[in-house]
């Protein structure tokens, strides 16, 4: 697996309690060229690897609401914060804090690669438009970059 990885064969790896583990480009491939859907919940890092003529992505950003609202819904859906490996906790303000500036760097560092974004500010509302793009993603034409179809 490590040869694979030094060849670039990976959209994205890492390493988990001394487990190598990753996201073949192949496997993509392979369901994508079936016909079929491929969703994939990558690190934000990944997207550069994703985000070509052989994959052909459509990147949507799942991005949280204003931090007033994140608090509301996220305390009033009782959430739970899984940063603490011992225990299952309610969010802090400062986790909450920490979710904001992240998209917010995500965004800027590479908003640019999405193709659309969606708020969760309300779980059934976001699903319902991720469901609602995707049927558009499958059954209408798109752009894409020039250098795509060349």
């Amino acid at each position: 697996m490590e040869q694979d990885i030094s060849e670039g064969k990976f959209i994205e790896h890492g390493e988990y309690k001394g487990n190598l583990y990753g996201t073949s480009a192949e496997s993509v491939e392979t369901i994508v060229n079936s016909g079929r859907v491929c969703v994939l919940s990558p690190h934000w890092q990944a997207l550069k690897m994703l985000r070509t003529p052989r994959l052909r992505p459509y990147i949507v950003f799942i991005k949280p609401p204003p931090l007033e609202t994140l608090i509301e819904t996220r305390t009033a859906a009782n959430a739970r914060s899984t940063f603490d490996k011992e225990c299952s906790r309610a969010f802090t303000e400062e986790e909450f804090a920490d979710i904001i500036r992240s998209s917010n760097r995500i965004n800027f560092l590479y908003g640019y690669m999405f193709d659309e974004e969606i708020v969760n500010k309300d779980l059934a509302t976001a699903l319902t438009q991720l469901l609602k793009m995707a049927w558009r993603v499958q059954s209408e034409p798109l752009w894409v970059p020039a250098a795509w179809v060349q």
